[in-house]
C-alpha cells in the first residue's frame, strides 16, 4: 500500500491538531488492532473514506483517509487527517484489543 497526502494540508494539520503528523497518522491506518469504520456519507464511487483509531508515533490517533484503486497492484490510502483520540475513542480501542486476547 502507498501512503500519500497533500503536504500543505499536513501542515494545516500539524498546526491545528496537536503536532500529529500524517506520517504518525499512516503508523495508525496500519496498527494491527486499529478500530476502522467505513464512512458512506463523505464516500464516492471512486473513493472510498474511512475513519479509523489506531496507534501511531506513541500516541492514539483518530485519523481520516481514503482508499483509492483498493486491492490493486498500486492501491493508494490518501491521509486526509489525523488528530489526537478522544479520551471515549481511546476507550473503545483499548476495550477491543483486550476482547481479541492480546495483552501485551
Amino acid at each position: 500500500m502507498i501512503f500519500d497526502w497533500d503536504e500543505q494540508k499536513e501542515k494545516q494539520n500539524v498546526k491545528n491538531h496537536d503536532g500529529v503528523n500524517f506520517d504518525e497518522a499512516s503508523a495508525a491506518v496500519q496498527d494491527d488492532f486499529a478500530l476502522e469504520e467505513y464512512d458512506d456519507a463523505h464516500s464516492s464511487a471512486d473513493e472510498k473514506r474511512c475513519n479509523c483509531i489506531g496507534i501511531g508515533g506513541n500516541k492514539f490517533l483518530y485519523v481520516v483517509y481514503a482508499m483509492r484503486n483498493e486491492g490493486g497492484e498500486d492501491e493508494i490510502c490518501r491521509i486526509i487527517s489525523a488528530r489526537l483520540a478522544e479520551p471515549q475513542e481511546r476507550e473503545s480501542y483499548e476495550r477491543e484489543k483486550f476482547n481479541s486476547g492480546y495483552f501485551g
